[in-house]
């Protein structure tokens, strides 16, 4: 992310009176700004209120001549090109205000007009920042990451610039969500996306259990539908076996609930025939109406039959007559007789009539095929009947046959029906695919960097092996992250183990200083825009007037070594790759060490005799 702080400003109390009791610190872009001066002057509560002013619930600002003299705060910082100023009342008995204002603006307001809570501020942040999301179970609670989980890589404390074992500060922010989510946004923003490997494999899994448990459903769904089918099958042998449905019945073969209806009329019919004798004349009423029904029949077939010759007939008699017409055009060559000529009348009578009828022919009525067809199949179901009684009373006083047929009663009633297969291909398939897609982005996981360890220790080493870095205390050495312990060690060619003890806090405080910007290089290639292009360093001379009011030749190269380490980091960044970033320096040192160095900038210089530092000696006097 693009940004950097363009100033610092406080209001003091009183200002409303007095106009000149403010103050205000201005920082530029692409520089190390350094803010150097005596011990005690409230050079690192700078840190304090940038953290303050990002929004931190936690506020550490020092209560003795700063906060109790401030009523308000504020910060202008550009993000992206654009200008922000974004101001916060001071602390309360160690409690930060609610209220923020936050807007895009050049210039700073006259305190005090809210814009944003802290909460509403925070999820702007986040959303400007690009924050994913990822939520971490601490205690019995979820803590959801924010923009602020990532600012460790922006804060290089005094408290572990010269530390063995530490290199983020934690503690600094009081809470335990920092170190939570820290390993999670290391990775993050140095461009390992696997975080979510873990999650990714588990939902292949359980996909693919779903799958397998989906497809045996529906496999086992089948097999229950091929038994059932089978079993059905088998009863309806048996019962057309023993007469009690009818033999070219086949619908029923899959119906289970209209053959177990058939089979009951047949067992109660079978009863009938036993314990009602008058039931036995219905053979005799069945054989009546079988033969009234053939009578029918066969009249509705003689009448057809009968339409069929007479049209045959009148067709034939009509071709035999056709000569008289003949006759009568030729009669005076052929007939004088009298008695010939009423012959030929008469005929000639015979043929016209014929040729009427012949033209309105008598018809069958409308209903009459479709009643014959209805009489057919009357006759059918009579038949049946007729064969299912006649095979039932042989069967009177067989207690096999009603054993048997009781026995595919209950067959029938107990078969359950298979339940309903919901399986669906486009279902599958879907499951399918979702696996292939999770077991793609697996493949597409591992092609990408995923060990921190890889993808730091190319960029710090970068800094480690340069001439102003520290290998030429250690030749042969490389810097190695170890990411379960959050440390650096360094680690010998050809060397099993590293080296975990490398002696003076000067050396610790160069593996820090190689470390941040290693760590920041690789930031800004993987574009990462949670984190802000700026690094606070508190301090890097600690090492050197911890215990000494003035500094040796040796401890002098040493820190103007570590100064021209930042240089040339910046001009790495802004000159040889055009990019950006900004390096605010809190010093003991004084300006003699940088003075020659191109991107350094004196931003102030805090004295106890003279302005008094941070806060000037006018407001607390």
């Amino acid at each position: 992310m693009n940004l950097y702080i363009a100033s610092i400003k406080m209001w003091f109390k009183g200002f409303r009176e007095d106009s000149q009791k403010t103050v205000t610190y201005y920082f530029e872009r692409d520089k190390i700004n350094v803010i150097t001066g005596d011990s005690s002057t409230g050079k690192s509560s700078l840190l304090n209120i940038i953290d303050y002013l990002l929004l931190s619930d936690n506020p550490t600002i020092v209560e003795n001549v700063i906060n109790e003299n401030v009523e308000f705060y504020g910060m202008n910082i550009f993000i992206n090109g654009n200008s922000y100023v974004l101001i916060r009342k001071a602390p309360q008995m160690g409690i930060g205000s609610q209220d923020v204002y936050f807007e895009r603006t050049d210039g700073y307001p006259e305190p005090y007009r809210k814009t944003h809570n802290v909460g509403e501020l925070n999820a702007a942040f986040n959303s400007i920042f690009g924050i994913p999301e990822h939520m971490q179970k601490i205690g019995r609670t979820n803590s959801t990451l924010t923009f602020r989980h990532f600012l460790p890589f922006n804060y290089l404390t005094e408290d572990i610039i010269s530390s063995a074992n530490v290199y983020f500060d934690i503690p600094f922010f009081i809470s335990r969500s920092y170190d939570v989510f820290l390993d999670f946004a290391l990775e993050y923003v140095n461009g390992i996306k696997c975080f979510d490997e873990k999650g990714i494999t588990a939902e292949v899994e359980t996909t693919k259990k779903e799958l397998i448990k989906y497809q045996q459903k529906h496999l086992k769904n089948q097999e229950e539908v091929r038994k059932y089918k089978e079993e059905l099958g088998k009863i309806f042998d048996e019962a057309v076996g023993l007469n009690l449905i009818p033999v070219d019945s086949l619908f029923l073969q899959e119906d289970a609930n209209e053959m177990l209806k058939y089979v009951q009329r047949s067992i109660s019919a079978y009863d009938k025939l036993i314990k009602d004798e008058e039931d036995t004349n219905k053979l005799g009423n069945l054989r009546k109406k079988k033969d009234d029904l053939l009578n029918k029949i066969n009249t509705y077939r003689s009448l057809m039959g009968e339409m069929d010759r007479q049209k045959s007939l009148g067709s034939r008699v009509e071709d035999s007559l056709r000569p008289i017409s003949y006759i009568r055009e030729h009669i005076d060559e052929v007939i004088s007789s009298p008695d010939t000529l009423e012959l030929l009348d008469e005929l000639e009578n015979q043929l016209q009539q014929i040729k009427r009828v012949k033209q309105n022919p008598p018809v069958l009525p409308s209903d009459y095929i479709r009643r014959y067809e209805e009489l057919k199949q009357e006759l059918k179901e009579c038949n049946n009947e007729l064969t299912r009684l006649l095979a039932l009373r042989k069967t009177i006083g067989d207690p096999v046959w009603l054993n048997r047929a009781l026995r595919i009663k209950y067959r029938l009633k107990d078969l359950k029906s298979p339940a309903v297969d919901t399986y669906q291909f486009a279902v599958e398939q879907e499951k399918v695919s979702k696996i292939e897609s999770l077991e793609t982005r697996l493949k597409q996981i591992h092609l990408l960097p995923h060990d921190i360890k890889d993808e730091l220790s190319k960029y710090i080493n970068q800094y480690f092996h340069s001439k102003n870095g520290m290998v030429g205390s250690y030749p042969g050495t490389s810097m190695v992250y170890d990411d379960s312990e959050r440390r650096i060690s360094l680690l010998k060619e050809g060397a099993e183990f590293p080296v975990r003890n490398i002696g003076s806090k000067s050396n610790y405080m160069f593996l820090h200083l190689c470390f941040f910007l290693g760590l920041h290089k690789s930031i800004l290639k993987n574009k990462a825009q949670q984190v802000g292009s700026f690094l606070f360093i508190d301090q890097p001379s600690i090492p050197y007037y911890a215990d000494k009011g003035t500094l040796d030749n040796d401890d002098k190269k040493q820190l103007t070594k570590a100064f021209c380490l930042l240089n040339d980091f910046m001009k790495e960044i802004v000159l040889d790759e055009e990019g950006h970033f900004q390096i605010i320096l809190i010093e003991h040192a004084d300006e003699s060490y940088w003075k020659n160095l191109v991107f350094f900038h004196t931003v102030a210089k805090f004295s106890k005799s003279e302005n008094g530092g941070l806060i000037p000696k006018n407001i607390y006097e």
